[in-house]
């Protein structure tokens, strides 16, 4: 309706936001200036300057309106045709919302007083008392004694609608019979003449009637003269309608959101207010239902503030076609709403009410062109079950909706003294831990990070850990998020900075292999100002150098106001510190902004790791990630890994290191450090396994620098599984498990194994494995073995094995049916084995020059050369070569079997049994020197006794 009005108007309106640009115009507005709507919306008021004021005039007016202050004044400007015009012009800053200068709007009415110019002209000519009544006035003016008018102007005839010839006797007369305050227009109009020849002047509001009936508010001013020895008022009335629209659209601002057009916090509470106290008459019931939206942060951060105000506006729509019409839904602020269900009978159409409310949110929105699918989680308190009062039955309701946050989010619940409870352990949690750092209550344990291919560690996370002297050990998940909502997380998160970098350089002061440190950023921290300060003065000041520092960051940190993150990141890369992206795969993941910020290494979830052995859909992001990481040359470390199942799954895809319960749980100082030594001391070491944990302490698992071979487990038992992996591992042999014959089948065809064990309980599908096993070109050497439960059915199948194991099994029994296995698999190995060495290598070709190159490997079957001229694929050379710390040079006919741009592969064709024979030790001796000195010597009595 007010937009109506505004329309509507006769005078000229426009708003302009607070830089000026043109947001709105009327109807009025066009007609004046002869611009369309679509000419002057976007465009600067600029449009219609008449350069007939100087710059000062506009510096003036821009500097009033720019200080919150009202300007009017007149002015000349020019419309479309080129013609210039006069008109009256008054601008009204207003805010909306928040009081700052992107709030801040303009409201400017303008009136074309082309007309009144050429009256003032006309004016000139006759008596003062015209001059004095009409000049600069825009206004309806009269002359007026106590009995009524004397005279008026033509505006106050135009106004009030009577032609000049008709007679207005008092101003009762163009008034309705009362005034707003229930006042006889009559009797409160002879009050004010009263008083402003009492006074001198008056001035007020008044309702004005015009002739056709229309009542109009105007701002009226008396003024007693004395003209010709007789008493006079001057009557000036302005016809206000214009201001009282803007009026009640800053009102309609004040008890509506800005953005969605919802009742807010202020509107809801009078409506509440009113809503209970007609309960209370009626014996009913009246709902809260507190919505919050479930990931709004996520999508808020990574696409932008206008896609997650847009986004609220759906939301806005949508809740307002679900409601009833006795219904109201208020906006509380941020993603947070409020419904207020009123006439409730029972508790059980509250439920329903919900059910419906949520299912109405899963429908997915569609904002700028994007699908985009959100939840949200309810909180559902009732009059007068859970409160008395407006603002306890809200507090309530809120308590209630992060409980059903608490419980997987996506759903509801209904209010209990247990989440009041709740409720006040935060805020006791919060309180104490505003203590927390004073009374050194805070802590950090430190969690090793390993390269999966060496086994080695390198990095530490430094936890923050939380041990309250009155309850214990507090769960970070009870209080990260209070820290962070509460801005303590500041000063906290300054202390595990500076903790954690002090430790890692005493450490290495200790003499101790130095590794990075990580630390988790918050992004209230990230984005205070100072924080690449704060960087520099913590590692200056515990002399950490920044390369053994490694900040995780979260992916939708990053997106949120990208650029200004961007800026942030690069000095932090210029100060030479690590970048990880942590929980990677939970947002907005994407090339573009992994190209843009240069981070270093990428963390892939726990959420996906925990289920990636057996769930596709986990599998394949996973997959994904690793292959995107990989296309970008960045690290890739997997968190949460517990299992052998996991392990082997990301060793398989080729994921730089594993963190988790499966290598280390989180170690206190002390214990860091003894890992560290046992690290750099003993790098092979390998845990006890599970049969032999005679302490009962979570054993560790530790990857050895060099496997001596790759077996492929199948079993649908993951006892077994477990069981043989740490049994192969303590051997220095690497597993590659699955369940199936299909998966078995897959893996015989793009892989090499020296040893395939197969749990015979899978019965037809064992032998189907092994049989694969015999015609696998690539595996028909592999060492086979089955797993045996001595029944029928499985004795039939061991045949098809070499070697079987019988149940029970025991460590000790395992490795007693592994090690006569050794010979065959080191003799296997041996003979695939490429030993990587740069040796000059003559190439001669009949009646051709010779061709001088390096080896880059060389097998008991050929080598691998590094060429400098290309040499056709087949052709016939002869070879010329001395082995390191050999006298003798070989010499061997041979094939070219490829040539790639740079390197080309040599097969021997023909060696003398005696060079043979050099060859075959010298690359034995060269495959021993590659594996750790326990294993060689566990080697040395197998493979003596299998020949």
């Amino acid at each position: 309706m007010q937009s109506a009005a505004l329309e509507a108007a006769d005078n000229a309106i426009f708003i302009a936001d607070h830089e000026g640009t043109i947001v709105w115009v009327n109807g009025a507005f066009t007609t004046t200036t002869g611009y369309s709507k679509e000419e002057v919306l976007g465009k600067n008021p600029r449009l219609v300057k008449s350069g007939e004021q100087p710059d000062s005039f506009y510096a003036n007016l821009w500097s009033t309106i720019s200080s919150g202050k009202v300007w009017k004044g007149e002015i000349v400007n020019r419309r479309k045709d080129g013609t210039t015009y006069p008109e009256e012009m008054t601008i009204t800053p207003v805010t909306r919302g928040h009081d700052s200068p992107a709030n801040r709007y303009f409201i400017v009415i303008k009136q074309d007083i082309t007309e009144r110019k050429l009256s003032e002209e006309m004016l000139q000519n006759n008596e003062n008392k015209y001059r004095v009544l009409f000049e600069d006035s825009a206004d309806a003016n009269w002359l007026m004694d106590e009995k009524g008018f004397l005279d008026c102007n033509s505006a106050a005839l135009q106004m009030f609608g009577y032609s000049a010839g008709a007679e207005m006797v008092h101003p009762a007369d163009i008034s309705p019979p009362h005034q707003p305050d229930g006042t006889c227009s009559r009797a409160a109009a002879e009050q004010k003449i009263a008083a402003a020849f009492l006074n001198g002047k008056e001035r007020f509001e008044w309702l004005h009637q015009r002739k056709n009936g229309n009542v109009f508010p105007a701002e009226v001013c008396l003024t007693a003269l004395t003209l010709s020895g007789r008493r006079t008022l001057l009557a000036t009335v302005r016809d206000i309608t214009d201001r009282k629209v803007a009026e009640e659209r800053v009102r309609y601002l004040a008890y509506y959101d800005a953005l969605t057009g919802l009742p807010n916090r202020t509107l809801l509470q009078d409506r509440l207010a009113k809503a209970l106290a007609g309960a209370r008459r009626q014996k009913d019931k009246v709902a809260l239902l507190f919505l919050d939206l479930d990931g709004f942060k996520i999508i808020n951060d990574s696409l932008g503030h206008s896609v997650g105000d847009l986004l609220l506006q759906e939301v806005a729509e949508r809740l307002k076609t679900w409601g009833r019409e006795q219904d109201t839904v208020a906006r509380l602020g941020g993603d947070e709403f409020l419904i207020m269900l009123t006439d409730v009978k029972n508790v059980g159409d509250i439920a329903v009410a919900a059910e419906r409310l949520m299912g109405a949110m899963t429908a997915e929105f569609v904002v700028q062109g994007r699908s985009l699918s959100i939840s949200c989680s309810l909180g559902i308190s009732i009059f007068p079950e859970h409160g008395a009062d407006g603002e306890i039955l809200v507090r309530n309701a809120d308590a209630a909706m992060y409980n059903a946050k608490d419980y997987g989010r996506n759903n509801f619940r209904f209010f209990t003294e247990d989440m009041n409870a709740q409720a006040v352990e935060r805020l006791t949690l919060e309180n104490s831990l505003r203590l927390a750092l004073e009374n050194e209550e805070l802590f950090l344990v430190y969690q090793p990070q390993m390269d999966i291919a060496t086994g080695r560690i390198t990095g530490l996370e430094a936890l923050l850990r939380w041990k309250r002297s009155d309850l214990g050990l507090v769960p970070p998940d009870k209080f990260i998020g209070i820290a962070e909502k509460s801005g303590l997380i500041v000063p906290i998160g300054e202390w595990v900075l500076r903790t954690a970098c002090s430790q890692a350089r005493k450490w290495q002061n200790e003499g101790l292999p130095a590794v990075a440190v990580a630390v988790n950023v918050s992004a209230v921290q990230f984005r205070q100002e100072g924080f690449c300060k704060l960087i520099r003065r913590v590692l200056q000041e515990t002399g950490l150098a920044p390369q053994y520092l490694e900040l995780e960051l979260t992916e939708s940190l990053l997106l949120a106001n990208a650029e200004v993150m961007l800026s942030v990141v690069e000095e932090l890369k210029a100060i030479g510190i690590t970048l990880a992206i942590d929980d990677f795969g939970t947002g907005y993941s994407s090339f573009s902004y992994l190209r843009q910020f240069r981070v270093s290494k990428l963390k892939i979830d726990r959420s996906f790791i925990r289920d990636v052995a057996i769930k596709p859909d986990d599998a394949a992001i996973t997959t994904a990630i690793i292959s995107m990481a990989k296309s970008l040359n960045l690290k890739v470390i997997a968190e949460g890994v517990e299992d052998e199942a996991q392990m082997s799954f990301l060793r398989t895809h080729h994921c730089d290191e594993i963190q988790g319960y499966y290598f280390s749980k989180p170690l206190a100082v002390d214990d860091v450090a003894d890992k560290l030594r046992a690290d750099s001391a003993d790098p092979q070491a390998v845990g006890q396994p599970e049969g032999e944990n005679r302490d009962n302490k979570p054993h560790e698992v530790r990857i050895s620098l060099m496997s001596i071979g790759l077996a492929l487990l199948v079993s649908a038992d993951p006892a077994t599984i477990q069981q043989f992996s740490l049994a192969l591992r303590e051997l220095s042999m690497s597993p590659e498990a699955c369940q199936d014959v299909a998966s078995a089948g897959l893996l015989l065809k793009n892989r090499k194994f020296d040893a395939v064990i197969v749990d015979l309980q899978l019965g037809e599908q064992s032998a189907l494995i092994l049989d694969e096993v015999r015609l696998s070109s690539a595996n028909r050497t592999a060492v086979t073995f089955g797993i045996s439960d001595n029944v029928a059915e499985g004795v039939g199948f061991e045949k098809k094995a070499e070697f079987v194991f019988k149940r029970p099994l025991s460590a000790k029994s395992i490795r007693n049916t592994l090690r006569p296995a050794y010979g065959l698999i080191l003799r296997e190995r041996r003979r695939y084995f490429r030993c990587a060495v740069s040796i000059p290598v003559i190439i001669r070709r009949e009646s051709l020059p010779e061709v001088w190159c390096n080896s880059v490997n060389i097998s008991e079957g050929g080598m691998a050369l590094s060429m400098p001229v290309p040499l056709v694929a087949g052709e016939i050379v002869r070879l010329q070569f001395t082995l390191p710390d050999h006298a003798a040079p070989f010499l061997a006919e041979s094939t070219i079997c490829w040539s790639k741009t740079g390197h080309l592969g040599i097969r021997f064709v023909s060696l003398s049994d005696e060079q043979k024979a050099v060859l075959q030790v010298w690359l034995s001796q060269k495959l021993e020197e590659t594996l750790p000195e326990f294993v060689a010597e566990q080697f040395r009595e197998p493979e003596l006794s299998s020949q």
